[in-house]
């Protein structure tokens, strides 16, 4: 607070103590006694106790103003702290700017990145909404008309580690890479019918492998649909007792019943049969 002389702002307490009676005292001229009396020009005394109150007031005001202060101090440092997480903030801020800004002044080298900063240069230059899908190509014999396609299936990456040419386990000490995942042709069976899980077709359905030509000097029975080698059969005519049964052939040559076929199966033997005709 600053003190004024024509307002007597700040002046209070000293004005309070000034404003105090000022006493005088005469000797009786007896000796015996002395007489107390206000005097503003002569007297140089004041009541103790008068005094004493201003002053407990003006400790009890600067008490408040420096409870006051620190408060104000408590909120000023705050407020510096926040001040100087911003400026951290903003220097990052900048940071990557210049980075960025430099970035976009190198040429982009095309092709297969070499590092994750080349990829992701590359897909800089892109639209940000794109989809990322990976090209799979289907061979011809998949489709009727014997012409090779190419499907787009969903990408998938993860962190790994190889060594070479080759996975490695994780936990492993082989070089840590982006590693990135698109499904591929696998050969698969159902129940010793050839099945290829086709990318073209969806994936509840089958792609059967064709089979060698089947021996014909064999006793054949109705709906006994064989696999390639004629080691596992399904029996697939509903008329039949054994509908819907696995069978495997025993060295003697018969047919030995196993367990109920899947679903699956029974659609890969339908399908087998159809392409050996024998039905």
């Amino acid at each position: 607070m600053m003190r004024d002389i024509k307002t007597r702002e700040g002046f209070e307490f000293w004005d309070k103590l000034n404003a105090l009676p000022r006493y005088a005292f005469l000797l009786s001229p007896s000796g015996n006694s002395v007489q107390k009396f206000e005097d503003k020009a002569l007297g140089n005394w004041i009541d103790v106790h008068e005094a004493q109150k201003i002053v407990d007031q003006a400790q009890e005001r600067i008490s408040e103003l420096r409870d006051e202060l620190g408060a104000a101090k408590g909120e000023y440092d705050r407020a510096v702290n926040k001040v100087d997480a911003l400026q951290l903030r903003l220097n990052a801020a900048d940071q990557r700017i210049d980075e960025l800004t430099q970035r976009k002044t190198e040429p982009v080298e095309w092709g297969a990145p070499k590092t994750v900063r080349q990829l992701i240069q590359q897909l800089e230059t892109l639209d940000q909404e794109l989809r990322p899908l990976s090209m799979l190509r289907v061979p011809g014999d998949v489709f009727e008309d014997g012409k090779e396609r190419t499907r787009a299936v969903h990408l998938s990456f993860s962190h790994e580690r190889v060594d070479g040419q080759w996975l490695a386990p994780f936990k492993g000490g082989g070089e840590k890479v982006l590693a990135f995942w698109c499904r591929i042709e696998q050969p698969a069976t159902a129940f010793g019918f050839p099945v290829v899980v086709d990318p073209a077709l969806a994936p509840d359905e089958i792609r059967l492998e064709l089979p060698a030509t089947r021996r014909t000097d064999e006793v054949q029975f109705k709906g006994m649909i064989e696999a390639r080698g004629g080691k596992f059969a399904i029996m697939i005519d509903e008329a039949n007792a054994h509908y819907g049964w696995t069978f495997q052939r025993h060295p003697d040559g018969m047919w030995v019943s196993g367990r109920k076929a899947t679903e699956v199966e029974m659609h890969a033997a339908r399908t087998h049969a159809g392409i050996t005709h024998q039905l």
